[in-house]
């Protein structure tokens, strides 16, 4: 997706990344991938994209 045309999108990848302009950043299950070779631990509280 392109955080640049959706802002509520951009703030979302945001929330994943820590606040990092870094991209990818690659939600898989319960895994968070930033960067191309970074990992994550999707903090519990945080819903998926497009699950509330």
């Amino acid at each position: 997706m392109n955080v640049d045309q959706d802002p509520e999108r951009l703030k979302e990848m945001l929330a994943y990344s820590g606040g990092n302009m870094q991209v990818p950043v690659i939600v898989e299950g319960e895994k968070v991938r930033i960067g191309f070779a970074g990992n994550a631990t999707l903090p519990k509280e945080l819903p998926l994209f497009g699950r509330t």
